[in-house]
């Protein structure tokens, strides 16, 4: 039997963020050090075996998720490289992130 494993990701930082304000749900996208993380967190991830992702719809989140499928998607996902299926969020909205 397989073991599944559920990683738990915050979005990397965002314009918000570093300025000291409070994100909230506004859409407010990531910083250029929020990007970097994000792409070293897919970095560190690649070789876990991951089939699916789920993000919120906010910006940062969907920024995040986006980095995340490029690198850390194996290869038993679908041909768009997320497993379909939704994730209900905070305003009942949330998406699967697409690459």
């Amino acid at each position: 039997m397989a073991i599944t494993k559920l990683f738990l990701i915050r979005h990397g930082q965002s314009d918000g963020n570093a300025e000291g304000r409070f994100g909230g749900h506004g859409p407010t996208p990531l910083s250029k050090l929020g990007e970097k993380q994000a792409h070293l967190t897919a970095k560190a991830l690649a070789k876990e075996g991951i089939t699916a992702i789920f993000s919120s719809d906010l910006h940062r989140a969907v920024q995040t998720a986006e980095a995340l499928s490029k690198l850390a998607i194996s290869a038993t996902a679908d041909s768009t490289g997320v497993a379909g299926a939704r994730c209900a969020g905070a305003d009942d909205s949330a998406t699967a992130a697409a690459n």
